[in-house]
């Protein structure tokens, strides 16, 4: 095996690895924001004014913060599956 040869094959390796940890990380992420979002009452909305708005909010602007990143870390595992 000459040393082109080896150095393309480390390359494919690593993308590949990276690949699996980028899908792992964002299933964890994913799983997390179903069983947060599965604490919030189906219908359930923001209550206007209650003191309890902002914490509200925020809970679930961390949900949809959880999925965007699982998302984007699927895009980019299936970017670097591409370049292996």
């Amino acid at each position: 095996m000459t040393d082109f040869e080896t150095k393309r094959l480390d390359r494919i390796t690593r993308l590949h690895d990276r690949a699996a940890n980028l899908r792992r990380r964002g299933e964890v992420l994913q799983k997390a924001g179903m069983d947060a979002l599965r604490l919030i009452p189906f219908g359930q909305p923001i209550l206007i004014g209650h003191h309890s708005e902002r914490r509200d909010r925020n809970y679930r602007e961390r949900i949809r913060g959880n999925f965007e990143i699982a998302f984007e870390a699927g895009a980019m595992a299936d970017h670097n599956v591409s370049k292996a």
